[in-house]
């Protein structure tokens, strides 16, 4: 049995190290490795993530500028070009903001 009297006495025992599964003996050897093919691929999947974000950040921001230096441009133009009809338009704008 598993408790047999000269375990529990603590005399001398031969333990077999045939009986001792294949593979238990390297079991506390092994080498843990960081950087392995997935984590290698998720860090990188990770990184184009952050990279496509701030290119986007900053795309957005070109696109934000541009449509404001334009709509400045169109009130500059309409306030020149047609003083009396744009007071009407500005008015009906005013109300949107």
């Amino acid at each position: 049995s598993i408790l047999s009297p000269s375990l529990l006495l603590g005399a001398d025992t031969d333990i077999n190290p045939v009986s001792v599964p294949s593979g238990i003996e390297d079991a506390f050897t092994d080498e843990i490795v960081l950087m392995d093919p997935t984590i290698r691929l998720l860090l990188t999947g990770f990184g184009v993530v952050v990279v496509l974000a701030i290119a986007a950040k900053f795309f957005l921001s070109q696109m934000d500028s541009a449509i404001e230096k334009v709509l400045v441009e169109f009130e500059t133009t309409m306030r020149r070009k047609y003083a009396s009809r744009w007071v009407s338009i500005e008015a009906k704008l005013d109300g949107l903001v």
